[in-house]
């Protein structure tokens, strides 16, 4: 990782949240102080994806708060990273079975060491849209799923149409966490009822959603 890049995506970050940062930055300090994973980032070589940059504990805290999980026994996170969203949903709800998938190498291999000792959780290094969320659904005779995506689009367009094939899966139960693209864009997602979101600016923010 270079010093340049890395620098710059600081700044980015800074530029993004500007006064919020100073909330955002403690969080980081009281998850960091409780032992929570994932403090690491990386950069994509992949134009579609977008670095690997972790969701804020302040968001996923606000999500706790505002989500009812109880009858939801799977959750997959679309562009796991390092884990950090992983094991927060690991530590804070009761699912049986939690999925990372992580089409970059790095941070799928640190994953892999990382929580080797969480029984209920998997990791798959392969492309989206080579992952059969009904399958899986159906496989694991679940009575519902919660999927999540932190931003691993580059572009919102493609995670419309990738949220949009979802959609037509026979899956009961399904809810979805956005985190960190501008909410108008994603009411374009066909048939999709947004249950709660938060946003401190334009694109820095959460909504919950189902259809």
């Amino acid at each position: 990782m270079s010093l340049i890049k890395s620098t710059k995506e600081i700044l980015k970050i800074f530029n993004d949240y500007k006064f919020s940062i100073f909330i955002f930055l403690l969080y980081e300090i009281i998850y960091f102080l409780k032992g929570y994973k994932s403090f690491r980032f990386t950069f994509s070589t992949d134009k579609s994806m977008t670095n690997s940059i972790p969701c804020p504990f302040y968001f996923l805290h606000l999500i706790k708060k505002n989500i009812d999980l109880a009858k939801y026994d799977l959750f997959v996170d679309f562009g796991s990273g390092y884990g950090r969203v992983i094991d927060y949903f690991y530590k804070n709800f009761s699912f049986k079975k939690i999925l990372g998938i992580e089409y970059s190498k790095k941070p799928f291999n640190y994953c892999i060491k990382e929580f080797e000792k969480y029984l209920s959780v998997e990791f798959n290094n392969i492309d989206f849209n080579t992952f059969d969320l009904q399958k899986y659904y159906f496989e694991n005779q679940s009575n519902g799923v919660c999927i999540f995506f932190s931003a691993p689009f580059a572009k919102t367009e493609d995670l419309i149409n990738f949220v949009n094939k979802i959609g037509l899966f026979n899956i009961k139960n399904l809810k979805i966490i956005i985190v960190n693209y501008k909410y108008s864009e994603i009411l374009k997602i066909n048939n999709l009822k947004v249950i709660d979101k938060q946003y401190i600016n334009e694109t820095r923010g959460f909504c919950i959603c189902t259809f």
